[in-house]
């Protein structure tokens, strides 16, 4: 499989964007529109499934951790988070994948179109 560098080059330079998140809040909650992938750049975040608050323990969370990636499916179909994303003890560096950017350029790629 080829990469073409121009390619990836216009997806990072039109989709892609930077988010800061201080520690103990929201990045997403259930039910918002997921309309981003998002890449963890450095941090710890914790996902609580059908969970719209907080809970008062990290029991039953799934840890996300940096070099990891969540939401991917929103770059495929309308989404809904189906839970709660929440920074840790420390702030969190993200990278989100605008899902409607990243169709756009994938529309207008010349070997995406044939």
């Amino acid at each position: 499989l080829s990469i073409d560098k121009t390619f990836i080059s216009s997806i990072c330079q039109t989709a892609m964007s930077p988010k800061s998140v201080m520690p103990m809040l929201d990045v997403f909650a259930l039910g918002d529109e997921c309309k981003a992938m998002y890449f963890v750049v450095a941090g710890q975040l914790a996902y609580f499934r059908g969970l719209s608050s907080r809970p008062n323990a990290l029991e039953g969370c799934t840890t996300v951790e940096a070099g990891r990636w969540v939401c991917e499916y929103a770059l495929l179909m309308a989404w809904k988070h189906r839970g709660l994303m929440v920074t840790m003890q420390t702030p969190c560096e993200l990278a989100l994948l605008d899902a409607g950017m990243f169709l756009s350029v994938m529309h207008s790629w010349p070997l995406v179109k044939s």
